[in-house]
């Protein structure tokens, strides 16, 4: 027995265990590796959400300049900011077939690129079409930003953590919303024109779009563990097709559009003007308060994909969410008397349970039937998602119309609190809707 311990049979084992450790060594290396690719990609990716989302926001802060100078009312300007979403929404059905098929490097180039040419179509417009046409690229390419992230985040990152990486992707858009989108470009607005707004966040498109193009090379693939083939076009549309045969699919999109409402509707247009009125705010306390709304999302958003991912339960949250949202809506819509760190604090609060829309993209990638479907599956619930944005942020301008009384200065029509808050009862409808939708939905089994 001790002959087998000798000093010529030991090193003979040498080799054999040098090359156990090296391949061990290589593995951790390059696991490693694709790890820091992964969230380098992922990162890039979010910093594009939150300049689209930004962009999706910055008709709410400049409301009285843009009618003042198209001399426009509710309505003109409501269908004004819905031009973003005429391009964002249907665009989602192709959106995802494209990022499941070509190198996301360029997609994302693109896409930046025709958000700050959006951008400066806006600044330079004279009239209110040149306007429209300048929304409605930035919505073109917006349409890229969200999907591409989380396309990222299921081939390059861990399985088991897609709903973190989804909240953390979406926090950082809502905080780009909310601290720049709201109260930074408010304060902004004093210092110099829209116009000039608007030039500035063309420029910095550009600038993001040169740094993207630089930081994320052609050649990188994912790694042999999480390849994804790519797709032909009539297998994307196969799977687009299969896709929307799943009833789970179509209850996720629609209890995200039902939760979204509110954000897309209320805190991305009408929430600055709404609040001047009903509490008697200045522009910049409304715009403070309003943005709170972000912050509670972007707060929320991380803590709901964490929560999600430690309890394994995506329905439960969302139904708990969509109720309190419901709840703190009626409150915060239908009663003044409340003190402005109160309502400051309670829209933190509205915005934390409404995060729980992210929650049914992790239920479309839970539900897509193939791994190179993921990204088809959350672009067709993100399209539907953004339908209430698309329907109601020049709809509300309607009922603003519909049941306006007050009065006209130089063409412009000044909006009582009561045409307001006619128009606002869509939100805590839609926030009791998707509450009741929720019940009809139950979570899938996703892969660890």
């Amino acid at each position: 027995m001790a002959s087998l311990f000798n000093t010529q049979n030991f090193a003979l084992g040498q080799p054999f265990c040098y090359n156990l450790l090296f391949q061990w060594t290589k593995k951790m290396q390059t696991q490693k590796r694709s790890m820091i690719l992964g969230l380098t990609l992922f990162t890039i990716a979010t910093l594009f959400y939150g300049y689209e989302y930004i962009l999706r926001v910055t008709p709410s802060v400049m409301s009285k300049p843009l009618m003042a100078f198209f001399h426009i009312n509710a309505s003109t300007f409501g269908t004004l900011s819905a031009c973003y979403f005429y391009a964002y929404t249907p665009m989602q059905l192709v959106v995802g077939i494209i990022v499941d098929r070509y190198n996301l490097r360029t997609v994302l180039v693109i896409a930046i690129f025709c958000c700050a040419i959006g951008a400066a179509l806006m600044g330079m417009a004279d009239t209110i079409w040149v306007a429209a046409i300048g929304r409605f690229l930035q919505g073109v390419g917006s349409a890229f930003a969200f999907v591409s992230a989380l396309k990222i985040a299921s081939i390059w990152l861990p399985a088991n953590r897609f709903a973190w990486y989804a909240g953390i992707n979406n926090t950082v858009g809502f905080l780009f919303a909310g601290v720049i989108g709201e109260v930074a470009l408010n304060q902004l607005l004093k210092i110099i024109s829209w116009q000039s707004v608007f030039m500035l966040l063309s420029l910095t498109g550009v600038i993001l779009g040169v740094v993207l193009g630089l930081l994320m090379r052609e050649e990188q693939q994912p790694t042999p563990k999480t390849a994804v083939k790519t797709n032909s076009f009539s297998e994307s549309f196969q799977n687009l097709r299969g896709l929307i045969k799943i009833p789970s699919i179509w209850l996720a999109g629609l209890i995200a559009a039902l939760l979204f409402l509110p954000t897309s509707v209320f805190a991305s247009l009408w929430g600055i003007p709404y609040l001047e009125k009903l509490h008697h705010y200045t522009s910049d306390q409304a715009a403070f308060t309003n943005s709170m709304i972000f912050v509670g999302w972007a707060i929320g958003a991380s803590l709901a994909g964490f929560i999600s991912d430690y309890l394994g339960q995506r329905t439960l949250l969302i139904r708990i969410g969509a109720l309190l949202a419901c709840v703190l809506s009626c409150i915060l819509l239908y009663v003044s008397q409340l003190n402005f760190i109160l309502v400051s604090a309670l829209f933190v609060l509205f915005g934390m349970v409404s995060s729980v829309e992210i929650l049914t993209f992790v239920l479309a990638h839970d539900y897509s039937p193939h791994p190179h479907a993921v990204g088809t599956a959350i672009a067709f619930v993100n399209m539907l998602s953004m339908v209430g944005g698309m329907l109601f942020q020049g709809g509300l301008g309607e009922l603003l119309d519909w049941h306006f009384i007050g009065r006209v200065h130089q063409g412009i029509r000044f909006y009582s609190l009561n045409d307001y808050q006619h128009a606002m009862l869509i939100i805590p409808i839609s926030l009791f809707v998707a509450f009741l939708c929720s019940l009809l939905i139950k979570d899938r089994a996703h892969s660890p």
